[in-house]
């Protein structure tokens, strides 16, 4: 999105995206993906479509990925800040993951 690189998708379906590494760690956690195939100490996330069942999984952390790396952007501007955090919100994030840095 714009010069935001939110994350991107292999030829074999498999989706790499970098969140903060303690969001990473919840989402490994939950089960929600996987530690990167490469960067495993880092942020990345590896997520991989191997049906159309997954593809709502995907998008999915997408959208989160989204609003986190918006809010630090947001930090002057009320409005769009309380768009970021409702966003947040109706995504029905665990404890965990809704209280991880960065969200």
């Amino acid at each position: 999105m714009g010069k935001v690189e939110i994350g991107h998708i292999h030829r074999n379906g498999m989706v790499d995206i970098l969140f903060t590494r303690s969001i990473r760690a919840v989402l490994v956690t939950e089960g929600l993906a996987e530690t990167h195939h490469l960067l495993a100490q880092s942020g990345w996330i590896s997520y991989y479509i191997r049906s159309d069942a997954n593809v709502e999984g995907a998008l999915w952390l997408y959208r989160l990925s989204w609003p986190h790396k918006q809010r630090g952007r947001a930090r002057r501007h009320p409005a769009q800040r309380a768009q970021i955090d409702a966003a947040l919100r109706n995504m029905q994030l665990s404890e965990d993951l809704a209280n991880a840095d960065g969200l």
